[in-house]
């Protein structure tokens, strides 16, 4: 089940199921409800015991649950369901990341994500023309190694998840003499694919988080060497897209998706400030856009209407301050007790600041697979 749990995520989009009424799910996240319910029967309530052990995660998701109370008597019935089907949502992949973590087979199925990079860079050799996914509501993607996945910003993350679990594993590596090792084409892979998908925020978090690693191992000739070849690598990456095409999506200096997510960000900054403490409730960001379409503002209504661009304006803005500190004080319980989490979960939130991602189902079951392959105790 593990293994097909990550076939699912390579399969990326093509594992998108839409029920219809609203019902849209990925296959991973269904094979994640079996485990789930696998491991209860085998276990009984001791993985709930366990998990309830961890008081700053349970409180966190009760706030979200009274968050989303507080606003049920405002909203309609078919908001007030879809609010709550996201927040079970939610709840099914915190307990099943638990679950994973728990079962000694996963680290083997997690050999197979770094397919990922191989897809993407074939995606981009061989089929570089993605603009028919337009009709389906993504983005009209040319000439970027997104692979099966579609959405530059989720497969930044899941890059980047594989990328600082290799990086992690390079010290040993360093002093091998081969140069010709299945590490070595895998990280080399994985950073061309990186490149090539001609995300800023990816960019951003390759050269920040691989910075603060090399730099807290004193490694500081290879620091700049790293930022310098990175650098070099995203200005003549275009330079492998035929120039009668100029696209946009290449050009590092483009303003258009900044401009959105910049407007995207100043209007949640507007949905936090009208309930700073609480926020608006979770997954209630659909129903406070659709009041702007109302009062016909910028904002128009996509695949990703049920958030804002930024995850931390969309957390700000659904759970308020309160939800926010408890969130980060949850991720700094998780990197004191595993300190090498700090670079997958640096991450993601770097590229969480421009899109909203942190807590996608590709993403999190990615970062379980990847980054927790020990069985240890959570810290309370």
């Amino acid at each position: 089940m593990l293994f097909l749990l990550a076939l699912s995520i390579i399969a990326g989009q093509f594992g998108y199921i839409d029920g219809g009424s609203g019902i849209r799910f990925y296959l991973s996240e269904l094979l994640l409800l079996i485990v789930l319910i696998s491991e209860i029967r085998k276990s009984g309530l001791h993985l709930l015991k366990l998990l309830l052990k961890n008081k700053f995660v349970i409180a966190w998701l009760w706030f979200v649950l009274v968050g989303w109370g507080i606003g049920v008597f405002s909203g309609s019935t078919s908001d007030n369901l879809r609010s709550f089907a996201y927040i079970v949502r939610l709840g099914l992949l915190v307990i099943g990341a638990y679950c994973l973590y728990l079962s000694p087979s996963h680290r083997r199925a997690s050999e197979l994500l770094y397919v990922i990079p191989v897809l993407c860079m074939a995606q981009y050799i061989f089929f570089p023309d993605l603009r028919f996914l337009q009709q389906y509501g993504w983005d009209p993607h040319m000439y970027r190694a997104v692979g099966t996945i579609f959405d530059p910003p989720v497969v930044g993350s899941i890059l980047g998840l594989l990328w600082t679990s290799l990086l992690m594993r390079l010290p040993r590596h360093m002093v091998k003499s081969s140069s010709l090792s299945i590490f070595h084409y895998q990280l080399s892979i994985c950073f061309a694919s990186l490149i090539f998908l001609y995300s800023r925020s990816t960019y951003i978090s390759l050269l920040l988080v691989t910075s603060v690693y090399l730099i807290s191992h004193r490694k500081y000739l290879y620091t700049g060497l790293f930022a310098l070849i990175t650098i070099l690598s995203i200005y003549n990456a275009p330079l492998t897209i035929p120039p009668r095409m100029n696209l946009e999506s290449a050009k590092i200096e483009r303003m258009s998706t900044a401009t959105s997510r910049l407007t995207e960000m100043r209007e949640g900054i507007r949905a936090w400030s009208t309930s700073p403490l609480i926020g608006i409730g979770y997954n209630r960001v659909s129903e406070y856009k659709r009041h702007l379409n109302a009062k016909s503002t910028t904002t128009v209504s996509n695949h990703a209407d049920s958030a804002f661009h930024s995850f931390w304006v969309t957390q700000l803005a659904t759970t308020g301050i309160i939800g926010v500190a408890l969130l980060l004080v949850s991720m700094w319980l998780m990197i004191r007790w595993r300190s090498e989490l700090f670079y997958p979960l640096l991450w993601v939130s770097i590229i969480g600041v421009f899109d909203n991602v942190v807590f996608h189902p590709l993403v999190v079951i990615s970062f379980v697979l990847l980054c927790i392959s020990k069985r240890h105790a959570l810290v309370s």
